[in-house]
Order: C-alpha cells, then sequence, then structure tokens
C-alpha cells in the first residue's frame, strides 16, 4: 500500500490533481482534516488527530530547558528576565509533543496498513520550519505557516529512518522558504519594535492631549490588588472582580497595555469611570532602543545553542532559539514596563490576570514571583483541552467549568493543588439577565475567513423574517478587518429585503440579553448566550464544520439549536416560541452538567478562596 500525506484543514488544488492520477486501491490518504476526508472520500482516508491533543512527559523539556539554559547563562549574564523558561510551554505543545503526537500515530498507520511508500504535498525534504508562534490557531496568526511546511519535513526523517521510501509532490522552492523563515524570525523583530515604537508615540500624543493618562490617586499606606489587562478582550473578565472589591472598600486597580491590534482598553477603563495604570504610558523611547540592542546582542551568541531529538529526528538548537528569540523584544518591554510600575506603587497585595500558559502568563508570573506578590489567573474563554502545560506560573487558576477544570486535574498532577472551580466569573453579573425582548435577532459574526459565510447568514435570516416583523442586529468581531465591506453588503440586504437592522458598537452581553434568539457559527456568544437565557442558533450550513465535543461541548449540547440550511433556518425564526421550549429544557440539564452549583456568584467564591491562601500563607511566613 502507498500512502499520501495530507494535513491542512482544506483542501488545495495540487492534492486534487495528484489524486486523480492515482489508483484508489493502491493508494490511501492520511489526513488530519473531517474536511478533506469528506471531499475525497472516494479514496481510502486514515484519519489522523491533530487538534493538540497532544501530551506526554514532560522531563525531555526541562532536561532541554536545562541544556539552552547552561548554554544561555554563558552569554546572558546581564539580564535579570530569563528568557528561555517563559518559553517552554509553547516548545512543549506546539514542538516537541506536538510533533512526537503526529509521529507516533503515523507509525502506527504504517504498520497497520503495510504501507511501504509515502508521498507528501508541498512543504520540503531539506529546511526544517519550526514554530512556537503564528502556527495552530486562528488564521490570522498562522504567519506564513502550514502544517506541510512544518510536518512534512519531520515527518519525512522519520520516515527514512524507518525505511519507508518517500517522495514529494510540488516541493516548496527553497528560496520561498528561507524568504519565510527569514521573515518570521529576523523581520519579526523589527516589526515587533515597530508596533511598540507606534505604541509609544500614540501614548505619547494622547498624554499631551490629557488623555491616557494616569487615572489612580495613590496612597501609598492602602494596599492595591492589580488587575493586569494586556488588551480589551481582557478587560471584561476582570471588571467583575473589580467591582466586587470596591464594594468591599478595597482598592482595585487596572494595569492595562493597549496593543494596537485589540483596541484601546485605557480609553474603555476611562469612560467607565474605572481606575486604572498605562503601562504604554510609561513607555519611553530609551526603553525601546536599549531592548532592542540588548534582544541583538544576545542574538549573535544562539549558534552555540545545543541540537536535540524527538523520536530520533533531530531539532537544530538554533532554529528553535531563533524562532523564540523573535518574541523576547514584547518579553524584555513588558518586565520593565511592570518593574516601573511598583516604582510607582509598592504596596501591591494581590495580582488577577486572565493570561494562562503562553509566554505573556510566564513573564507575568515570572515577574510576580520575582517581587513576592501573589498572582491568580482567571479562565475566561470557553474551551481549553488542548492546553496541558508543563509549567503553571501563576498560585492558582480558577476555571469557569467544571469538566475543564478534571481535565487539568488528570492531565497536570503537579500543579493540580492550584486548580480551583468557581464558574464563570465573566459572566456574574449577566447570568438569568435576559430581559425576553421581543423581535430581535442578533448575530455575532466571526472573523477573517469566515466573513462571506456571515454575509451569506445575515442575507438568509433578513429574508426569512422580512414578513414577521422581526430586525436584524450585528455585532462584528473585534478583530474584523473588513468592517467597510460587511457594512456595504448589510445595507444592501437592508434595503433589498425592507427589514430594521443595524450593526451594533455595544457588548456582545447587552446586544444578546436584549435579543430574542442569538445566530452564530461557532462564537463564544453562544455560551454566553447559554448563561444569560437567550437560546442560541448555531448555523452549520451543510455541517461543514465538525465538533468534536471533548473541546467545544456548547456546540455539541442540544441547548444549542443547530440548523444545517437554509429551510431549517426558516422554520426556527418562523417557530421561535418552540425554539424557546427545547432551550428551556435543555439549558438546565447543560448548566447541572458543565457548571453544577454556580448561581451567579463565582466572584464572591474565587475572592475566598484567595482570602484563604493568603492567610495560609502568612502563617506559614510567622512560623518560619
Amino acid at each position: 500500500m502507498r500512502a499520501v500525506i495530507y494535513l491542512e484543514d482544506e483542501i488545495n488544488s495540487t492534492l486534487m490533481r495528484f489524486i486523480k492520477r492515482i489508483n484508489p486501491e493502491e493508494y490511501c490518504i492520511i489526513a488530519a482534516s473531517e474536511n478533506v476526508a469528506k471531499k475525497i472520500d472516494a479514496y481510502k482516508v486514515l484519519k489522523i488527530d491533530i487538534q493538540h491533543e497532544a501530551y506526554g512527559d514532560i522531563e525531555p523539556c526541562f532536561t532541554l530547558y536545562n541544556q539552552l539554559t547552561e548554554e544561555f547563562e554563558k552569554i546572558n549574564q546581564d539580564s535579570m528576565v530569563d528568557l528561555i523558561l517563559p518559553y517552554m510551554n509553547g516548545f512543549s505543545k506546539l514542538t516537541y509533543h506536538f510533533i512526537n503526537h503526529v509521529l507516533v500515530q503515523i507509525e502506527g498507520l504504517i504498520k497497520s496498513e503495510n504501507i511501504t511508500n509515502v508521498t507528501f504535498i508541498n512543504g520540503h525534504d531539506k529546511l526544517p520550519f519550526t514554530s512556537i508562534f503564528f502556527s495552530e490557531g486562528e488564521r490570522p496568526f498562522r504567519l506564513m505557516y502550514t502544517r506541510s511546511r512544518y510536518l512534512n519535513y519531520f515527518i519525512n526523517k522519520f520516515l527514512l529512518d524507518k525505511g519507508i521510501s518517500t517522495e514529494w509532490v510540488a516541493k516548496e522552492s527553497k528560496v520561498k522558504l528561507l524568504f519565510y523563515r527569514f521573515v518570521r524570525r529576523e523581520f519579526m523583530i523589527l516589526i515587533r519594535f515597530l508596533i511598540y515604537f507606534k505604541m509609544w508615540f500614540t501614548a505619547k500624543a494622547a498624554i499631551k492631549r490629557k488623555k491616557f493618562v494616569y487615572s489612580f490617586n495613590d496612597d501609598k499606606n492602602d494596599k492595591i490588588t492589580f488587575l493586569l489587562a494586556r488588551n480589551i478582550v481582557q478587560v471584561s473578565p476582570l471588571l467583575n472582580i473589580y467591582h466586587e472589591l470596591k464594594r468591599q472598600k478595597k482598592r482595585p486597580l487596572f494595569v492595562a497595555m493597549d496593543m494596537l491590534q485589540r483596541g484601546n482598553c485605557t480609553s474603555y477603563l476611562s469612560k467607565k469611570g474605572i481606575d486604572y495604570l498605562s503601562l504604554t504610558g510609561l513607555l519611553t523611547i530609551k526603553d525601546l532602543f536599549s531592548i532592542l540592542g540588548l534582544t541583538i546582542n544576545l542574538r549573535k551568541h544562539l549558534a552555540l545553542m545545543p541540537n536535540f531529538m524527538i523520536n530520533n529526528v533531530y531539532i537544530n538548537g538554533e532554529d528553535l532559539m531563533r524562532e523564540i528569540s523573535s518574541s523576547w523584544i514584547e518579553g524584555l518591554i513588558r518586565y520593565r514596563l511592570l518593574n516601573k510600575v511598583l516604582e510607582k506603587i509598592n504596596q501591591v497585595e494581590t495580582i488577577f490576570t486572565t493570561e494562562t500558559f503562553n509566554h505573556n502568563a510566564a513573564i507575568e508570573g515570572l515577574w510576580a514571583k520575582d517581587n513576592r506578590i501573589p498572582i491568580y489567573t482567571i479562565q475566561h474563554t470557553t474551551y481549553w483541552k488542548g492546553i496541558a502545560p508543563i509549567n503553571v506560573w501563576t498560585n492558582g487558576i480558577f476555571f469557569m467549568t467544571y469538566d475543564i477544570y478534571r481535565f487539568f486535574l488528570e492531565h497536570c498532577p503537579n500543579e493540580r493543588e492550584k486548580f480551583n472551580y468557581v464558574g464563570p466569573i465573566s459572566y456574574d453579573y449577566y447570568f438569568n439577565s435576559k430581559k425576553n425582548v421581543k423581535g430581535k435577532i442578533s448575530i455575532f459574526t466571526q472573523p477573517d475567513d469566515f466573513l462571506n459565510e456571515y454575509i451569506n447568514i445575515t442575507n438568509d435570516v433578513a429574508k426569512s423574517v422580512k414578513n414577521i416583523g422581526k430586525s436584524v442586529i450585528v455585532k462584528l468581531h473585534p478583530r474584523e478587518k473588513r468592517k467597510k465591506f460587511f457594512q456595504k453588503k448589510f445595507s444592501n440586504i437592508i434595503n433589498e429585503t425592507g427589514i430594521m437592522g443595524s450593526i451594533s458598537n455595544e457588548e456582545s452581553n447587552e446586544i444578546i440579553r436584549n435579543s430574542e434568539v442569538s445566530i452564530s457559527i461557532s462564537s463564544g456568544t453562544i455560551y454566553q448566550s447559554i448563561l444569560i437565557g437567550i437560546p442560541p442558533i448555531r448555523v452549520n450550513y451543510e455541517k461543514k464544520y465538525n465538533t468534536d465535543e471533548s473541546k467545544v461541548d456548547f456546540l455539541s449540547h442540544p441547548v444549542t439549536y443547530e440548523v444545517c440550511n437554509r429551510e431549517e433556518l426558516q422554520y426556527a425564526l418562523n417557530n421561535i416560541e418552540i425554539i424557546h421550549e427545547k432551550f428551556q429544557f435543555f439549558r438546565e440539564d447543560y448548566l447541572d452538567k458543565v457548571l453544577p452549583g454556580y448561581t451567579g456568584n463565582s466572584t464572591m467564591k474565587m475572592l475566598e478562596v484567595v482570602e484563604r491562601l493568603r492567610h495560609k500563607s502568612s502563617s506559614l511566613e510567622r512560623s518560619t
């Protein structure tokens, strides 16, 4: 038997041209995507799991860390910041266990199907394409990354070592791949520098206009709680903590940074009358150039890094460190700015953040540890099962769903004392807050590749409700880049159907609670709708988006009403009373299963746990 390995999410023309020339009885296709499998069902398709379910022994990762650190300390004597450890979770997830997870599955298929020859589509057999950043995840973050460029090289080396012959179809240009590697590893340093330069320039101009300022009236005698937010998306999950601490007459303070691509969170906090300190406002041009110089100097010595092996396949240590070091500017700047905060405010009692296991979480966690400040993370995303870490950077993590909490207890036994289930802190204020507003249908989009689908969905919704007196409200994703394009299309839809419609800038929670139903493909707003008490409708035409219940339970549970064609969508919108009845029935079951004991009080439960831990820590310090 011969095999073709194709691990992308969507089929491409190169694969289609190739499989038209081969005999289905002689070839099988090793694929990672259900969409690919459906489109080539005339062939025997062997499915492998590639969606981040890669866990394993953490010892090799720590061994590598120790090897890298030993070499790095020889050239990094002047830096007080660990520039390797913050990236070990990313290395573990997207390099070591990810590659090993794929190789083990392919080896099993080779043996079980007696495969003697393998054909690769795209990628290159001589040029490794290491990847810790800009890879797996949503498309905007896959900078020049494809799985064929990344994984095919390592799979090929692995198979050749096993005596399996390989061949390549449409092998990519080595010059092109070298250019892509240069952009990801070298040019990204300049890009990050320019991003922070623009942030500095914007902050400087805003301060002159008496905006973007330090809004907090500090009293050195009071203990202060920091709420760290790197962008506007991270603000809302921390707001309930802020308001509860205020109610308790304590002193919370948002320490916020305005990342250009995610909106101005200090402006948002200012409008809400919330105390904040702008990290971006503390940035100076001297900081930027000194950190750029330090980064360039340290990178001169990366050739010293040792190589290592994954399942008998060599990984170049220098390649790995060049990938990691492209993010050093970001880490060094954040560490320096946090130190500047302590120069202004030194009575910090506790820190809360929404960062989890990535390098940003590590930077915050290691900084807090260096300054002996307890730091806690709250889970605010709707599914996490692909992110079992080798390191937990904070003193504790508070989970929003019980099944994710149990999953982490199982996969991270060395860190389990740090895990607590409390419920969805982000939604305490909105839980059961529906207003039963009749006649409003809300649609929540997702960015980039989804845009045209949402235009079609909006058009179908408009046609379905045009004769029943309902209005359509659309909330564009904050990261959507083609807003004017959508607005033009939406205007045409309104003119053609005659419906009442608008694009709203309100927060999604407010839109949902004032809607009759909410509509999306796979957005987290479906989860929000369930908690608020508004029926969500999932539009999944032709069942294009396969749902793994272990990853996104709210999409697979019947509490979410799924429609797979226009007729089903029209039926749902013309029979909303029936949708409501089914929703109320299944919602009780879903909440009992996913959020046992939750009544909208998770903020209080979390603060009680933190207070107990604080007293326990104080008692231990007094006893020693």
